[in-house]
């Protein structure tokens, strides 16, 4: 099967996101509700919950990234700048808009929270319609900036105010700079940033010494986790999990794979294919329930690299076998619904925390009855929002042409 570089989307993979960002949805759905005692009480509504959450879902979607990301940038001759600058065009409209709206929800309440989605969406309208999307390529431009003057002036005293906090929120700058993170999932996105830094780095010097990229992801991990020990131990810097790149190098090794080859074509019977895609989806699902039975462990550092890698190593083949058109994983990963959530999963994974909290709020589920109202309402609202923000913050970038200098 030959994959055409230029394609904004490849269905299948649509599915992958559309089944990650709702195993993060059911994450934290779940720590709403799991200290109330009818959360517990019904085993039936507690075990569907807890066996369809996973905290790699994240990680699916650095395999998906990565693997995207050599496809369409790493085989192409492009210039660093370039790179990020588009990175940043592709990210940040929809992740300023979100920091904003989660800077001042907390100064409402209840159903004044909808009512303030209602405006935001209205000013991301307005925003689309502008065309102001071109902007975000002075974006790297303001954060070097910020940078610069923050560690020539200093930020003593400023890190408490809400201004500050927000305008480094805005930058991606949150986790360096001792503030509060608005977004709490914006982890991920400034670890993605450091990954594609990393990388780009390390790539530059390959092309003087002339190093295999095999082992070139492997040093751009290995750089990671002593990134991430000086982080954490010297800096006080932690949330950033730089060890779960492990599977971003994985999407990256498979990308590589599919631009040298450029062809899918497997001897494998169909029932071969199928044993092979049932085992993926069961050593999945195993590594998604024994994430939580084995936390108590991940104080040592072997046992956490292992549970990754491992974790990357069944992403990869997960998307080979996928791409590949493996008719089980088809079955399942070609589903409409997961395919529509896919298309907008960037942006429900920006508002899954917030909606799912104020609509909390509004309902104070106090029984199993309410618990399925309130991931209802959440789920429905979150997808709404999602394709409203997709439709005015995300799809101008993917139906233009973008100029960077």
């Amino acid at each position: 099967m030959t994959i055409d570089v230029r394609a904004n989307r490849i269905d299948i993979l649509d599915g992958l996101r559309g089944y990650a960002v709702l195993c993060v949805f059911m994450v934290h759905f779940a720590a709403r509700h799991y200290k109330n005692e009818y959360f517990t009480s019904n085993k039936f509504i507690y075990y569907l919950i807890v066996s369809i959450r996973s905290h790699l879902g994240v990680d699916l979607f650095f395999a998906i990234s990565g693997f995207l990301m050599c496809l369409i940038y790493f085989s192409k001759d492009i210039s660093f700048k370039k790179f990020y600058s588009l990175r940043l065009m592709r990210l940040a409209p929809a992740y300023v808009t979100a920091v904003f709206l989660y800077s001042v929800s907390k100064y409402f309440d209840g159903m004044h929270e909808y009512l303030l989605m209602v405006f935001i969406c209205c000013v991301a309208y307005i925003f689309s319609k502008t065309n102001l999307i071109s902007l975000f390529k002075y974006f790297p431009f303001v954060q070097i900036l910020a940078v610069v003057f923050l560690l020539c002036f200093g930020y003593e005293g400023l890190n408490r105010t809400p201004l500050f906090t927000i305008l480094i929120n805005l930058l991606f700058l949150q986790y360096f700079f001792e503030v509060r993170p608005l977004l709490y999932v914006s982890w991920s996105l400034v670890s993605e940033l450091i990954f594609y830094i990393l990388f780009f780095g390390l790539r530059q010097v390959s092309h003087v010494v002339n190093v295999n990229v095999n082992y070139l992801l492997f040093v751009t991990v290995l750089v990671a986790f002593v990134l991430q020990f000086i982080l954490s131990t010297y800096f006080s810097i932690i949330g950033l999990n730089l060890h779960r790149f492990m599977s971003f190098a994985a999407g990256l090794f498979l990308g590589f794979i599919v631009t040298s080859k450029n062809d899918w074509s497997f001897s494998f019977t169909d029932r071969s294919s199928n044993m092979i895609g049932g085992g993926i989806i069961v050593v999945l699902v195993l590594l998604q329930q024994s994430w939580h039975p084995l936390l108590s462990h991940f104080n040592y550092p072997v046992m956490l690299w292992l549970y990754y890698f491992g974790a990357a190593v069944v992403f990869f083949f997960l998307i080979r076998e996928t791409i590949a058109g493996n008719e089980f994983l088809c079955c399942i990963f070609r589903n409409r619904i997961l395919i529509a959530v896919g298309k907008v999963s960037y942006s429900f994974y920006l508002l899954h925390v917030l909606i799912i909290g104020i609509s909390y709020e509004v309902l104070l589920p106090v029984n199993e009855a309410d618990m399925l109202i309130h991931f209802f309402v959440s789920l429905i609202v979150t997808y709404l929002m999602s394709c409203f923000f997709y439709a005015t913050l995300e799809k101008p970038y993917f139906s233009q042409k973008v100029v960077v200098s």
